[in-house]
């Protein structure tokens, strides 16, 4: 997904023309190529890595650059047009979450929950 910032209105822009974009990091941008017909593409990347996809999303909203979000969980920006989503392919991941907690801190109804979810 991407800013408006980065295309003239209306314009559809080539994957070809993505890769002259900087895109925002994220392992999954080769497959995400790949699926795109680009194989062996050489993307360019902004400098900075960001921890979640909330701050990916504000990244993209900014005009930093091209971030792989979900087209479910955003839906809602680019349903406004804060953020376009030009192609039709997408990419799934990450295959896992952690959820890390001390012993010492006690177990919160959230940590209880998670762990009734999954067997030990």
């Amino acid at each position: 997904m991407l800013s408006p910032k980065w295309l003239p209105k209306g314009a559809q822009p080539t994957v070809r023309k993505l890769l002259q974009l900087p895109l925002i990091p994220d392992p999954r941008w080769p497959t995400w190529f790949a699926l795109a017909g680009v194989v062996n593409a050489k993307p360019r990347f902004v400098a900075t890595r960001f921890p979640n996809y909330e701050l990916e999303a504000q990244a993209a909203l900014q005009g930093v650059g091209v971030a792989l979000l979900s087209p479910v969980l955003f839906a809602e920006l680019t349903s406004q047009g804060a953020l376009l989503a030009p192609y039709p392919w997408t990419v799934e991941g990450p295959n896992s979450y952690w959820l890390l907690w001390t012993k010492d801190a006690g177990e919160s109804h959230f940590v209880g929950w998670m762990k009734s979810q999954f067997p030990a």
